[in-house]
């Protein structure tokens, strides 16, 4: 038997890392905690691939997982159109303080977003919490939430 201890990262391969970092470090407010060249035998045989040699940046997301960006310069990849009810990841979610807040920001930065719900959602298995959803520069569904206190 396994025991998970937690969520390590969550990683996310971008087609531009400078345009990434300038959403998720500039935008969204992470930190870098690491910054440096994936390369060599060991990283072919691990991702299957052939002279891999990608970018890989850790950002620091508060108290939860980090994100680590992954930009592959070699071998390139190719940009994947996917709907949320695709199998696969569907989204990455962080909690912020004040939601409404950081829609007005996410709004004022020029970032694609989903409405603003007006009220939180009561009932039902969402309930306790409001939120919105937004797209990276990678088209990566991102939604932002904000727990509300019970009624």
């Amino acid at each position: 038997m396994i025991t998970i201890r937690n969520t390590f990262h969550i990683s996310i391969t971008v087609r531009d890392m400078d345009e990434s970092l300038a959403f998720y470090r500039d935008i969204l407010g992470m930190k870098v905690v690491k910054d440096g060249i994936l390369a060599g035998e060991r990283m072919d045989e691990a991702l299957s691939l052939k002279d891999v040699r990608a970018r890989m940046v850790w950002l620091e997301a508060g108290e939860g997982p980090c994100v680590e960006l992954l930009h592959f310069m070699h071998p390139a990849g190719r940009r994947l159109g996917r709907n949320e009810n695709d199998t696969g990841i569907g989204h990455v979610c962080f909690e912020v303080e004040d939601l409404k807040d950081a829609y007005e920001y996410i709004r004022s930065k020029g970032v694609r977003v989903a409405f603003f719900p007006e009220t939180p959602t009561v009932g039902g298995i969402l309930d306790g919490y409001y939120s919105f959803h937004m797209l990276d520069p990678n088209d990566v569904n991102i939604e932002l939430k904000e727990m509300v206190p019970p009624r």
